[in-house]
């Protein structure tokens, strides 16, 4: 955190950036920490790098795609609150929380087209079958 801390944009600094990736290297390390330690009791390794490969390409095309629709979102939201106290303290949240879920459905429906983890498309097939059918 500290040598990002030196670094800055305007009075931005980089401080909570670089703990932010220290956290995540951490997270990725005792995730392989437990992961081995897992395989060592089962005898197996439960999951595969195959299913990783589409975790990590879809949260990187989320991420990306999250960033560029930032952009409009945000210009939307100083022509409606023109005022620059008004923007951080209702247009920063509304901002935070539009890109959050346009992040995680984005994750969502690239996992279910790469076939992975929850499937938005048979939930929607159940949902359905469950209405037509009378059962609720």
């Amino acid at each position: 955190m500290f040598p990002f801390d030196r670094l800055q944009s305007g009075d931005l600094h980089y401080g909570p950036v670089g703990l932010a990736i220290g956290v995540s290297v951490a997270a990725w390390i005792e995730y392989l920490f437990l992961k081995h330690r897992l395989g060592l009791a089962l005898g197996s390794y439960p999951i595969e790098a195959e299913g990783l490969k589409p975790m990590c390409l879809s949260s990187c095309l989320a991420v990306c795609f999250a960033y560029i629709i930032q952009f409009p979102v945000t210009a939307g939201l100083k022509y409606l609150l023109p005022s620059e106290e008004l923007f951080i303290s209702l247009g920063q949240p509304i901002l935070g929380i539009f890109v959050i879920l346009i992040y995680g459905l984005t994750y969502l429906l690239l996992m279910d087209r790469a076939g992975n983890g929850w499937s938005i498309s048979q939930s929607i097939k159940t949902l359905k079958g469950h209405s037509e059918s009378g059962v609720e």
